[in-house]
């Protein structure tokens, strides 16, 4: 079972899934559909196996937009107001550093240099 969260658009119909801004879970039974529905760049798994996205080995400045989403649902981080891939980086970094964390797959410090 996969869980998925709408994280683009107000609403989703395909693949025998519907949600919508005031339901965004769904759950989909087959990896194919999952698969599908996060390529399409409208949903992120927030549950289950996860679809390959080759994201968990890139640092966050090398991730597209899309797989930039997938991070901050995975990781719990609001990207409201964020309309640019720019925008989104610098929320996922200031987010990370408000928790004093650091993503294990960024390839370094926090934004993107490696620490001495």
């Amino acid at each position: 079972m996969f869980k998925l969260r709408l994280t683009k658009g107000r609403s989703y119909t395909g693949y025998g899934v519907k949600a919508t801004a005031e339901s965004p879970c769904v759950d989909v039974e087959k990896k194919e559909v999952a698969d599908a529905l996060v390529a399409g760049g409208y949903f992120a798994l927030i549950d289950g196996t996860a679809p390959a996205s080759g994201s968990k080995d890139k640092p966050l400045e090398k991730m597209t937009e899309k797989e930039l989403e997938v991070y901050a649902v995975e990781n719990g981080i609001d990207l409201e107001g964020a309309g640019k891939k720019a925008e989104k980086l610098a929320k996922i970094q200031q987010a990370l550093a408000d928790k004093g964390d650091e993503p294990a797959d960024n390839g370094g410090g926090l934004f993107g240099e490696d620490e001495e």
